[in-house]
């Protein structure tokens, strides 16, 4: 069985034949190669959607076209391509493969149909990858584990089928350092797959992508339980979004030791038991949602106290707790809560006695929703922020 130290060499060693098969195709290809592969990509095109594209035309340098960015020093090879937006509408032409000092491919928000082309996986230099915002079909490129520069892979609304691989490996690049722990190191920053037709569970690898700021797999089919070591596996991370889909279980406690976290969003799951403590350490939370799942909290037991330990999220500007069990005299420390909420979701629950005038604090409210609770009293004298829409129920008894 190989040491530790012969696998650091083996990898050294492919490291250093990759350099040499990369010089070597260098020296085979040029911008002419690059021109060839971006003329063919625009001859799959739906020719209707095409004109913002008039400036790539064969008699002149693909460095001059729109949306086209080449390298600055050196040979010119082109290793951006930018057509966000461009209302462009075809397949993707497989001769993309062919752009091999790309970087970054941004197409988001346009009309490409069909699967992502498997001869992506060629680019071994590419860092971006947003395709966001368009009707691609097919299954999960399993392709994109081979892409070792990959940081941001965007695919969200699309029409991307299927389950999501259990060997997946994203953004992963051989250390050259020995490490007991582990000899790849993680560079994928961005993982947005919301908004597809992915099912089954999420492989474990993902929760192992240390190097994560955005995981966002919401709006799927996806089921399973959070590994409770999720806090400390995933220390960077700014945005966690897994709303709408079938999860099970709890919120691990260990995410709230994630104290750069801004988006937490669990929304519309089938998650139960409690808030987990630790949610005042969270002071750059933006969006709080856990709305419309199965939690139970008393205040008989202390349970709503997540309510105040919130108060230390001076950013927080959205915050859904509706369609839950929770239970009793919602605190009159909600008043604390940020300056800045906008929107406060607490309707569907089992919260009785009087709405706390504190509430009046809440000057940002423009949405507040306490509807299907068991509230009674009066209504708060003054004003309830510059909410437009404010829901109590017909459950709820005021005068």
């Amino acid at each position: 069985m190989a040491t530790p130290c012969q696998i650091v060499q083996f990898i050294k060693a492919v490291a250093l034949l990759n350099c040499v098969f990369r010089s070597v195709g260098s020296t085979m290809q040029s911008i002419h190669t690059d021109k060839v592969a971006l003329l063919s990509f625009k001859s799959r095109l739906v020719s209707s959607t095409v004109s913002s594209l008039s400036s790539w035309n064969p008699n002149s340098s693909p460095c001059n076209w729109t949306g086209v960015i080449c390298s600055k020093y050196g040979n010119k090879r082109v290793v951006e391509l930018r057509l966000s937006g461009m209302g462009l509408s075809g397949f993707i032409d497989p001769h993309i493969g062919n752009l091999s000092f790309l970087q970054s491919l941004q197409l988001q928000n346009n009309q490409f149909t069909g699967p992502i082309p498997i001869q992506i996986h060629h680019l071994l230099q590419l860092s971006v990858v947003n395709v966001s915002s368009n009707n691609l079909q097919g299954g999960f490129p399993l392709n994109f584990s081979a892409m070792a520069a990959l940081e941001i892979l965007d695919l969200s609304s699309n029409k991307i089928t299927g389950r999501l691989p259990e060997s997946l490996e994203l953004g992963t690049k051989p250390t050259l350092w020995h490490n007991s722990r582990n000899l790849w190191e993680y560079f994928l920053v961005t993982l947005a797959l919301a908004s597809n037709q992915l099912y089954g569970t999420v492989p474990p690898a993902i929760f192992n992508m240390s190097s994560l700021v955005t995981l966002a797999l919401a709006s799927n089919q996806l089921w399973g339980t959070f590994p409770k070591d999720i806090g400390e596996k995933l220390p960077k991370l700014l945005v966690f979004n897994f709303c709408f889909n079938k999860f099970t279980g709890t919120i691990p406690e260990s995410l709230h030791n994630i104290t750069r976290l801004q988006v937490i969003r669990f929304a519309h799951n089938f998650l139960e038991g409690t808030v987990p403590p630790g949610l005042e350490k969270l002071h750059n939370l933006l969006t709080y949602n856990i709305g419309n799942n199965k939690f139970v909290d008393s205040d008989a037991n202390g349970g709503l106290n997540f309510i105040t330990s919130l108060t230390n999220s001076s950013r927080l500007a959205f915050l859904a707790l509706d369609g839950n069990n929770f239970e009793g005299v919602i605190p009159g420390s909600i008043g604390n809560l940020s300056k800045d909420l906008s929107k406060l979701y607490m309707g569907g629950n089992r919260f009785y006695g009087n709405i706390p005038p504190t509430i009046s604090n809440l000057r940002g409210l423009s949405l507040l929703n306490l509807s299907d609770n068991s509230l009674s009293g009066e209504i708060p004298s003054r004003e309830i922020g510059k909410a437009s829409l404010a829901w109590f129920g017909e459950e709820s008894t005021f005068w």
